[in-house]
């Protein structure tokens, strides 16, 4: 009679979002334990810091956010809030942001 050799199955372990590498023998490296306090903050860290990327990345690179500032300011202009050199001076900013923005979506679209 064959004996059936059957394999202990363990759950993963998350470390930081990842799973975690178990060592051959079932433990993990000692490396993997002494980093882990030190690897937790810098994943938060890098985490905020790539959704306070994104969030500006949206309010920059936005068509949509950069054609309402320009209808807000010809309102502005309009209405005498502000003068005509402020109103031509922000204009081309926001244009040249426009125009910047059309190119991003080119590159990436090309890409």
């Amino acid at each position: 009679m064959r004996q059936e050799h059957h394999a202990r199955v363990v759950p993963p372990i998350y470390v930081g979002g990842r799973e975690a590498k178990q060592r051959e023998g079932g433990g993990f490296g000692l490396l993997t334990i002494l980093a882990w306090p030190v690897m937790v903050p810098y994943k938060i860290v890098t985490g905020a810091a790539a959704a306070v990327k994104e969030e500006l990345d949206d309010e920059l690179y936005n068509p949509g956010r950069v054609q309402k500032e320009l209808t807000d300011l010809h309102m502005m202009h309009e209405m005498g809030e502000i003068e005509d050199e402020e109103f031509e001076s922000r204009t081309d900013v926001l244009l040249q942001r426009l125009n910047e923005i059309r190119e991003r979506e080119e590159q990436e679209r090309a890409t």
